[in-house]
């Protein structure tokens, strides 16, 4: 299925307008894809092709990850769609699954990016008992945990190469204290799976003890790739409404409420 263009778009940022998980919920019922909202969520593919259409409309900000969404299997970005409460998810062998299937992404030479999809994950308690339940994985790392005011950031890591290499976990999610590039329909947790490759784009951090979602070969010249990294700074300004800052950084996974984590940790 492919979610055409006149899917509403409740969310605007200038001229740049995106679609929420509520507009895509619609889209699915009126297009008469299912009956109840419940069913996409339900609904691996469904889930996937959603995944996939967000980060192809570039509310993220990063232009690259446009380009990727948009030829995510001939790249080698995957997803993983975990479809359960957080109930089920906690009193399952969920989290064997997901060393598993991490490990499998690793091992796999065509993947370079391994996304886990939480489907039914949208609540302040859902999220801080899912990351609580992720750290109980053995590919999964707390590195960093820093209190700013009321918030909390915390920094996932996923070793590669026997630990000597670290990746850095993104998060997305339908929170509305998630930084504005960060605002997904679906909660997700995105893993670059590859060391960094040996050619990058000079712009990129050349530290190799550090995988980034950024690392994921691009087989573009050096002056489509300036002109994308320029655009992607004024885009991610403009959906961020300021300056990028801790909370939107790579480095930090999450930033939640610094009461809502304490409760659940």
């Amino acid at each position: 299925m492919e979610i055409q263009p006149n899917i509403e778009k409740s969310a605007q940022f200038g001229n740049l307008k995106f679609p929420t998980r509520k507009d895509y919920a619609n889209y699915f019922i009126e297009t008469g894809a299912v009956k109840t909202e419940s069913e996409i969520w339900n609904n691996k593919s469904y889930v996937s092709i959603i995944h996939r259409h967000w980060h192809g409309e570039g509310r993220n900000g990063c232009i690259f990850a446009l380009l990727a969404a948009r030829k995510a299997e001939e790249l080698g970005w995957y997803d993983f769609a975990i479809i359960g409460s957080i109930t089920e998810i906690e009193s399952g062998k969920t989290v064997k699954q997901i060393d598993a299937k991490i490990q499998e992404a690793i091992d796999d030479p065509t993947c370079e990016v391994l996304s886990l999809l939480f489907s039914k994950i949208t609540t302040d308690e859902e999220i801080a008992r899912l990351i609580v339940w992720l750290l109980k994985s053995k590919s999964i790392v707390l590195e960093d945990e820093q209190t700013k005011g009321d918030w909390i950031t915390l920094a996932l890591r996923t070793p590669l190469v026997h630990g000597t290499i670290l990746s850095w976990l993104m998060a997305f999610g339908p929170y509305s204290y998630f930084p504005q590039t960060r605002q997904s329909p679906i909660t997700e947790i995105a893993i670059r799976v590859k060391p960094k490759p040996e050619e990058q784009f000079h712009r990129l951090t050349k530290d190799k003890e550090v995988a980034h979602l950024a690392d994921l070969p691009l087989d573009y010249k050096d002056e489509v790739m300036e002109k994308t990294w320029t655009n992607t700074l004024r885009r991610t300004r403009l959906i961020l409404g300021e300056e990028p800052n801790q909370f939107s950084a790579a480095k930090t996974t999450f930033t939640l409420p610094k009461n809502v984590w304490l409760a659940f940790k």
